[in-house]
């Protein structure tokens, strides 16, 4: 096990993190990366073994070494996404409020609170104990923090940079990517603005337990294909493919801050071309659009679909194509 508070601890979390692990009572091995120039007392009874070490050059490779990593939640916890590897996270500062929420409403990381929290030794420990007596939940926890880091981090500043010195002669380039279960409040942001629901056949408020519960199983389909879509400057929309029998239907949503922008169609091809790298050629795939919705309809007809009926009682007409 690792235990690191950043490079100086000045919440001076790393005494109440290791009384709580002593306090666990279950036979393990730790090291506790202690600032230069602090002391640390270091429990010498009980079952667990603590280590007390300088601060790492590697701490990634160390992170990888770990079964459980107990960490302040600053920028650290990127890195142990990206790592895959179970956490705790202590909410050290008020700056790493955003960053220790999204990883703990993920499921990624267990949270432990803040200072105050941590404080306490024996409500720590019984927080703790699941994490250090079952390999399942270690696994379990990893396996998600994987999910929460997209791999994409060098090519967002090789954006910035091109966009800081105006190299964007070519054009917005626009791509699409899986969504992952760390897209969940920027789909939802998405699915329950008005204008969205005005045209959906289901048009209530999601309310953000069901929209979870939603976004994880269709993150384990295989009949649905859920797309976050980005260009220079971020995410401007999500494309949904389902399978209905042989077709693929398709649904778009353009960020709500983006519309007017011409965007619909780059969200359209760049979903096109996803489903496709994952179907191959000659998919057939639908769209399913109002009758009132006259931009949705001349979108469609732009792209190549074509009216495979009349509209449902609720003014629904479906419009098909085959992917080149």
């Amino acid at each position: 096990m690792l235990v690191v508070m950043g490079g100086t601890d000045a919440a001076g979390l790393l005494p109440a993190v290791v009384r709580a692990l002593d306090a666990v009572g279950v036979p393990a091995e730790v090291d506790v990366v202690v600032p230069a120039g602090r002391g640390l007392d270091i429990p010498d009874t009980g079952p667990a073994r603590f280590r007390a070490i300088a601060p790492l050059s590697d701490l990634p490779a160390a992170m990888a070494r770990a079964d459980l990593v107990i960490s302040a939640a600053g920028t650290t916890v990127w890195e142990l996404c990206c790592v895959g590897v179970a956490m705790a996270l202590v909410r050290a500062a008020d700056n790493q409020t955003e960053g220790y929420r999204a990883v703990v409403e993920a499921g990624a990381g267990l949270g432990l609170g803040g200072p105050a929290d941590v404080a306490d030794a024996t409500s720590t420990a019984d927080t703790l104990r699941p994490l250090l007596t079952d390999p399942g939940v270690r696994a379990g926890f990893a396996a998600r923090a994987r999910t929460v880091v997209d791999g994409r981090g060098a090519e967002r500043i090789v954006e910035a940079v091109a966009a800081a010195v105006g190299a964007r002669g070519r054009g917005n380039t626009v791509t699409a990517r899986p969504a992952t279960e760390a897209d969940a409040g920027l789909l939802l942001a998405w699915r329950n603005d008005p204008e969205t629901r005005r045209w959906s056949r289901t048009s209530e408020e999601v309310r953000p337990e069901e929209h979870r519960a939603w976004l994880r199983r269709s993150l384990d389909r295989t009949d649905r294909l859920l797309l976050v879509v980005a260009d220079d400057t971020g995410p401007v929309g999500t494309v949904r493919w389902d399978r209905e029998d042989d077709d693929w239907e398709v649904s778009i949503t353009v960020a709500p801050d983006r519309r007017g922008s011409g965007l619909a169609g780059p969200l359209l091809t760049a979903g096109e071309h996803a489903l496709r790298e994952r179907t191959g050629p000659g998919t057939p795939v639908i769209a399913v659009v109002h009758a009132d919705n006259v931009a949705s309809a001349r979108l469609f007809a732009r792209a190549g679909y074509r009216p495979a009926g009349p509209a449902d009682d609720d003014g629904f007409a479906t419009h098909r194509r085959i992917l080149p």
